[in-house]
């Protein structure tokens, strides 16, 4: 069961649509994957209900195969910021100590 999907890709103006539960991700989570991607791709990000909507345009001419790998890479990314966050929320304590001294 995918929990996203993409609306609408089409390489002629090398842009993209995808569509996210919102349940899955928090809006932090949501925005640190969408910086990391600021370098190659314009991106917006939208609610559609409980749905959030990411369009990506690609800063260069991209072909179908380069923005569905973009997609996957997309959905990688937004898993590593949700760890983060969590790793980060499990350590808070430490981290403060340790930069407290």
């Amino acid at each position: 069961m995918t929990q996203s999907q993409i609306e609408t890709l089409d390489a002629n103006t090398s842009t993209m649509t995808l569509s996210l539960d919102m349940d899955l991700y928090p809006r932090e989570v949501l925005y640190a994957a969408a910086y990391v991607f600021l370098d190659r791709a314009y991106v917006l990000l939208d609610r559609d209900g409980a749905r959030c909507v990411v369009h990506l345009r690609g800063k260069q001419a991209l072909d179908e195969a380069v923005l569905r790998a973009m997609a996957g890479e997309f959905e990688n990314e937004l898993l590593a910021q949700a760890l983060r966050r969590m790793v980060g929320k499990a350590n808070h304590k430490i981290i403060e100590e340790i930069t407290a001294l």
